[in-house]
């Protein structure tokens, strides 16, 4: 059996699909380390400071920390997604054009 054509959309719907799920395991993963960074560095900071303004700066540290942090897992999947897609229509596109003129890919099933 030879696959001679591969349906672009059909690639590009399922590539899109598998890497929005794996951005938003790593935007998880990632928000997760900014966000418990954010944390040890506001703590780290606060050890540290000394006045009013020393708290203030490391509490606004702390919140654009957790906020990029929350940001990051909700961006990751959007942006993986897209381009899954992208790529997904690309390389089925490519394969179409390779496929007519040196042969498709031999598969043996059982």
């Amino acid at each position: 059996m030879v696959v001679r054509r591969i349906g672009v959309l059909s690639l590009a719907k399922l590539m899109g699909a598998i890497y929005a799920v794996l951005g938003l395991v790593f935007g998880i993963l990632f928000g997760l380390f900014m966000f418990i960074g954010a944390l040890v560095g506001g703590m780290a900071g606060g050890a540290a400071a000394g006045g009013d303004e020393a708290v203030a700066g490391m509490l606004g540290g702390m919140v654009g920390g957790v906020v990029g942090g929350i940001m990051f897992a909700i961006m990751m999947p959007l942006m993986y997604g897209v381009m899954g897609f992208v790529g997904g229509l690309l390389t089925a596109w490519l394969y179409n054009v390779f496929a007519e003129r040196i042969g498709g890919v031999e598969l043996e099933l059982a």
